[in-house]
């Protein structure tokens, strides 16, 4: 089984560790296809950050990297779209940073806060629905914007809620929601990523879970992407092979990846 990581992070991103180069060794040393470099272009820190500086040289890495393991490694140059909607100027400034083969849309916080990341759950537990409920109303308004190739950690709340703070959420009340990110997904052929990240953190399953993989599956999405967000070499490809295993279980014929942003598929 081929296996592509499509969620990446170098050192240009602000919690990456390793440059592109050693990367790239670590996956020729697993076998992969390949990888995404997707560095972190969190928008409402655009200018704060000087991220389009940071992009340009993400998108320079990734490609003196594809020249060197030509051949050996795929290596394609993307870039972690975060929050876009808290600045919609920033976030399109930034698409025309490069020609980047593949862009991915998320959601770390609610517009205007924080990452989740940082929130402490613990004194904010009688919220937490109603914080759900906003997060998939706001990822909702992300996917009807658009200007995506795959939707990020569609639970990502859920590292956090569930798998550090251990406070029980029914995902299924919030199904109603869910099925209409799916819908549109669908309709507007924006893939949908299976985030492997949970598996090396305490929540313990993927970014979705199966049951709600199983659940755009049945509503007919097929374009399917698999990244392990890794923020270091040794975790490059961690969980893809799971991943796509699940996916198969499920009934997927192929996952995705994105070049020159147009989806190329690997057979499982």
């Amino acid at each position: 089984m081929q296996l592509f990581d499509g969620h990446t992070h170098s050192g240009n991103s602000y919690d990456g560790e390793h440059d592109v180069i050693f990367i790239a060794e670590k996956a020729e040393a697993k076998g992969l296809l390949g990888f995404a470099v997707t560095d972190h272009c969190d928008v409402e820190r655009y200018q704060e950050d000087h991220l389009a500086q940071v992009i340009r040289q993400s998108i320079f890495d990734a490609k003196l990297a594809a020249s060197i393991f030509k051949d050996r490694v795929k290596i394609l140059a993307g870039m972690e779209l975060g929050q876009p909607l808290s600045c919609i100027a920033d976030a399109e400034n930034a698409l025309c940073l490069g020609n980047f083969d593949y862009v991915i849309g998320s959601l770390h916080g609610l517009n205007g806060q924080q990452d989740f990341y940082f929130v402490d759950f613990e004194k904010h537990r009688k919220e937490v629905p109603s914080i759900l409920e906003a997060y998939f109303h706001q990822l909702l308004e992300l996917v009807q914007w658009g200007k995506f190739n795959t939707l990020a950690h569609i639970t990502y709340p859920m590292r956090y809620i569930v798998g550090v703070y251990h406070i029980p959420v029914d995902i299924s009340f919030y199904q109603q929601q869910i099925d209409e990110i799916f819908h549109l997904l669908i309709e507007k052929e924006i893939a949908l990523e299976l985030n492997t990240s949970g598996l090396r953190q305490p929540l313990g399953e993927m970014l979705p879970s199966q049951e709600l993989l199983q659940r755009y599956y049945q509503l007919g999405g097929r374009l399917l992407t698999i990244g392990s967000d890794s923020h270091n070499a040794f975790d490059i490809g961690k969980g893809v092979r799971e991943g796509a295993l699940m996916a198969k279980k499920i009934g997927f014929p192929a996952y995705y990846y994105y070049e020159k942003k147009m989806p190329v598929e690997v057979s499982l």
